[in-house]
């Protein structure tokens, strides 16, 4: 099985280290954005803190949910076994 692992690019970490911001000027608590994205409180903290990436799928449901174009700043990598796809 292929896992997508976010690679974090300086775009995309820009992102991540605006995701508290993003999500108090939208006026949603950490509570209301996990359960949005159906995620767990304590990993939106984590992302928010940088303490852990998210998947593509959640980090693409992230972006949309705060109108985050994405198209031109997102880099991820396949990982599976020893094999590194870029």
């Amino acid at each position: 099985m292929i896992n997508k692992k976010l690679f974090l690019d300086e775009n995309t970490e820009n992102f991540l280290r605006n995701l508290k911001s993003l999500r108090e000027k939208s006026g949603l608590t950490r509570e209301q954005t996990a359960q949005i994205v159906g995620i767990a409180v304590d990993t939106l903290t984590r992302y928010e803190c940088l303490h852990r990436p998210p998947s593509v799928k959640v980090f693409t449901q992230l972006a949309a949910l705060f109108r985050y174009d994405i198209s031109e700043n997102i880099n991820y990598r396949f990982y599976s076994g020893k094999i590194d796809y870029s």
